[in-house]
């Protein structure tokens, strides 16, 4: 369920076979997680996910040296 967050921060892990974002509102708390697969659909798909929550203002990953470089 969407929060009451008006601006949201995304948060990123890569992995070999999906992503893990997580939702955080303005005050540094997470308030939603979910998987999506490591497509560039399912990237798509995870912004528009994170953007159902209020105004993206950024999204932060893990550096990985081979997952997560698309």
């Amino acid at each position: 369920m969407p929060s009451e967050a008006k601006v949201v921060i995304g948060g990123m892990a890569t992995h070999k076979d999906l992503d893990v974002a997580a939702a955080i509102d303005d005050r540094g708390e997470i308030f939603h997680t979910k998987s999506f697969p490591v497509t560039a659909k399912g990237f798509r798909e995870l912004l528009d996910w994170i953007g159902i929550f209020g105004s993206l203002a950024k999204v932060g990953g893990e550096r990985a040296v081979t997952y997560g470089v698309g």
